[in-house]
């Protein structure tokens, strides 16, 4: 991301490297709950704001397969209720979703599999 860009700036960025329309910005950043209009740039963001700004990043090529780490970080009760909405609808749409966190809660809330791990090390594994 571009610290001195706006968010749409940084999504039409990574529209063109994955080929995909620019008619897909917009959409994304109202979905993830961003103004496509702000033109402030990235690093005047609050964490909350850029944390919805990577969401939409990861959603803005429709992949099968996504992967989250620690999505739920600066996120307040609302972001965190919209993530758990958007993975619930995400995998009613078949997309395969790897998450990783330290929010046991929001895991349980989420996964149908859990894998612990410690030092690198898979210590145990939990279907949900």
């Amino acid at each position: 991301m571009l610290a001195n860009r706006s968010g749409f700036d940084n999504l039409k960025l990574l529209t063109l490297l994955a080929d995909v329309p620019d008619a897909q910005i917009k959409p994304t950043l109202k979905y993830v709950g961003l103004d496509p209009d702000d033109q402030r740039r990235l690093k005047d963001y609050s964490l909350g704001m850029t944390q919805r700004l990577l969401i939409a990043s990861a959603l803005i090529k429709d992949e099968a397969i996504m992967i989250f780490d620690e999505p739920t970080n600066a996120l307040d009760e609302d972001g965190q209720a919209f993530l758990k909405t958007m993975l619930r609808a995400l995998k009613q749409q078949g997309k395969t979703i790897l998450l990783s966190s330290h929010d046991k809660a929001f895991l349980e809330a989420t996964c149908d599999h859990i894998y612990y791990f410690n030092e690198g090390q898979l210590k145990r594994e939990a279907a949900l």
